[in-house]
């Protein structure tokens, strides 16, 4: 009985948390969303494994990742790209 109860009170800030994270990021407040994801991954990991929820946020990080790498490959890029025609104006000195 007892178990039930703090499972229950656990899902419920679970819950308060990812809404709060929600709202903050939703509000471009990025230090609210990160105390709010963090306090619902914590609440998360009380669980146990089995009994542990999908990560509401998975999508938002696996965006960041992707946004991240095309940026990384951009700027590599754009870098070679100035090295070749740093190559291509000594070459006619």
């Amino acid at each position: 009985m007892e178990e039930n109860r703090v499972g229950s009170i656990l899902a419920t800030a679970m819950e308060a948390a990812e809404l709060r994270a929600w709202e903050c990021l939703s509000n471009c407040d990025f230090p609210g969303f990160l105390h709010h994801y963090d306090r619902w991954i914590n609440f998360n990991n009380v669980f146990p494994k089995s009994l542990r929820t999908w990560n509401p946020f998975l999508e938002l990080v696996t965006l960041g990742v992707k946004k991240k790498d095309e940026i990384v490959n951009r700027i590599a890029k754009a870098r070679e790209a100035e090295i070749i025609e740093e190559q291509e104006l000594r070459n006619l000195v």
